[in-house]
């Protein structure tokens, strides 16, 4: 993973006091001068997706289909006000609000998604976050982002019983977060921290997994029927006298 972001500032630890587990104890009590150390933690989810889907014929066939990256994304992200195109395959997605604890940050990351080796490809490195209500925590916050992802057409070979071929969209996407955590939540034990996070990015990964998995069987349908009546429409007219 490349580093994407890195931000230092400091936070008022008042704002934590309603944590007890982020207390120390009278016997902790800090020097005069002594330095707090972040504690890194790397929080990782993945989510898996298989969609069976009836294959079309022609050039209306699900491998054409994931060709059009553009389409995908959209049905992804619906959301128009979420999703922006900067340009050379490049999009700009904002996720939804998380929660960390006492803290709500706003996040939008820069996805390239492009075809290659007959699959979808997502990836990114770029992660911008955005503390509601505490701005400066955004310079004290020092992380490295990575979302990878792949959507790719499998086919099973038929059984004796059956005649088709067995078509499904098969994909993954993982995101991996490690980050130096400040004060105070670098007090917190792993035990806390990890779950959390962990949680966080698995639900950041569902809601857009469930975008996909509701949507992506009407969008080849009608896609592919589109592509098959320009195709006719095509011949019709080669045809005409």
């Amino acid at each position: 993973m490349r580093p994407c972001v890195n931000m230092k500032n400091t936070v008022n630890s008042n704002l934590f006091a309603s944590l007890p587990y982020l207390r120390l104890p009278k016997s902790r009590k800090l020097k005069r001068n002594q330095i707090i150390r972040a504690q890194l933690v790397g929080l990782e989810a993945t989510r898996k997706v298989n969609i069976p889907f009836k294959q079309r014929g022609g050039d209306a066939t699900g491998e054409n289909y994931i060709k059009q990256t553009d389409r995908i994304v959209k049905i992804t992200f619906p959301d128009s006000s979420r999703i922006k195109y900067l340009g050379d395959n490049v999009w700009q997605a904002r996720l939804k609000p998380v929660t960390f604890f006492t803290l709500t940050a706003n996040s939008s990351c820069d996805v390239n998604v492009f075809h290659s080796r007959n699959s979808l490809q997502l990836s990114s490195n770029r992660l911008v976050l955005d503390f509601v209500g505490l701005p400066g925590l955004n310079d004290d916050l020092d992380f490295n982002f990575c979302l990878q992802g792949e959507l790719a057409v499998h086919r099973e070979t038929p059984s004796s019983l059956e005649s088709k071929q067995v078509h499904s969209f098969r994909g993954w996407v993982t995101m991996q977060l490690n980050v130096d955590l400040p004060f105070p939540f670098s007090l917190m034990p792993e035990s806390i921290v990890l779950p959390v996070g962990n949680g966080i990015l698995d639900r950041i990964l569902g809601a857009m997994e469930g975008e996909l998995v509701s949507r992506i069987l009407r969008d080849y349908n009608v896609w592919g029927y589109t592509v098959s009546s320009h195709i006719t429409d095509s011949v019709q007219q080669t045809l005409a006298p």
